[in-house]
C-alpha cells in the first residue's frame, strides 16, 4: 500500500537535563516550538531565555532540553492534572463578525499544503502583529496549540494580545493550555465541549464555536466579546 498521500505522524522522544519526560506522537515539523510550548502548556516555562539549550534531531527522533530545573521536580507530563489553571488577565476584547475572516485565512494556508489530507492547523492573530498570522500544523489538534505557543514565547510575542484559531474541537486540554499561555480568546468552526466552556469560565478565556454557522456556541468570558 502507497503511504505517500497519508498524514505523517512519528514518535518523538523529549528530554530534559538527560531525563525522558514524554513521549510525542506527532508531524515532526517545528519540533523546536513544539517543545518550547509543551514545556509552557505544562508550566514549567514562560520564557524562551529560560531555555539553556535545545537540539531536535527528527531523524533520531529526540528532542534534548537543558533548563536550570531540578529534573525531579518536574510536573508530572500529564495534563489532566486542571487543578492549577490561572486566570488570563487582560483587557483584550474582539469583535465576533470579525472572527470568521481568521478562519478563512487560516484555511487558505492550509489548504496550500501539498499533503494537508487527516491534518489539524491553526492559527495565532495579534493586533500588535498587524493581524499577520502564526500558523502551524500537525496531526494532533494539541501539537498545533504547542507549535504555535512555542513559535510565539520564542519570537517573545504578546500572547495576551491574541486570538487562537484551530481546526479541531476546542478541548478542555487546549483551553489548559490556552490559559497557562496567556491566551484570551479560541475560535473554531467546530464544537467546544462541556468541560471546555467551565474551565474558559474560571480562566477569563472567551470562546467561540461553530464560527461560520448560524448556531454559533459562544461560551467562557463573554464579556471579551464587544459585540455581545
Amino acid at each position: 500500500m502507497s503511504t505517500t498521500s497519508l498524514p505523517i505522524e512519528e514518535v518523538i522522544e523529549l528530554y530534559i537535563n538527560g531525563k525522558r519526560y514524554a513521549q510525542l506522537l506527532c508531524t515532526p515539523t517545528h519540533l523546536t516550538d513544539l517543545a518550547i510550548g509543551l514545556l509552557a502548556s505544562h508550566g514549567i516555562i514562560t520564557e524562551f531565555k529560560r531555555v539553556v539549550s535545545i537540539a531536535a534531531d527528527d531523524t533520531a527522533g529526540t528532542i534534548n532540553i537543558r533548563l536550570p530545573v531540578d529534573s525531579s521536580k518536574l510536573p508530572d507530563s500529564n495534563l489532566a492534572q486542571t487543578e492549577q489553571i490561572p486566570v488570563v488577565e487582560t483587557p483584550f476584547s474582539v469583535v465576533i463578525d470579525d472572527l470568521p475572516e481568521i478562519i478563512a485565512g487560516m484555511h487558505a494556508r492550509f489548504n496550500g499544503l501539498v499533503n494537508h489530507a487527516g491534518m489539524h492547523c491553526g492559527c495565532l492573530v495579534s493586533p500588535n502583529l498587524n493581524d499577520n498570522i502564526v500558523f502551524r500544523y500537525d496531526v494532533g489538534r494539541h501539537n498545533v496549540v504547542d507549535k504555535l505557543i512555542g513559535t510565539a514565547i520564542r519570537r517573545t510575542y504578546n500572547l495576551r494580545q491574541s486570538i487562537l484559531a484551530i481546526s479541531g474541537r476546542i478541548s478542555s486540554e487546549i483551553v489548559i493550555k490556552a490559559a497557562r499561555a496567556g491566551i484570551p480568546v479560541i475560535i473554531t468552526e467546530k464544537s467546544i465541549t462541556t468541560l471546555a466552556t467551565v474551565q474558559a469560565e474560571a480562566a477569563g478565556i472567551a470562546l467561540v464555536g461553530r464560527i461560520n454557522r448560524n448556531n454559533r456556541i459562544i461560551a467562557g468570558a463573554s464579556a471579551r466579546f464587544a459585540d455581545v
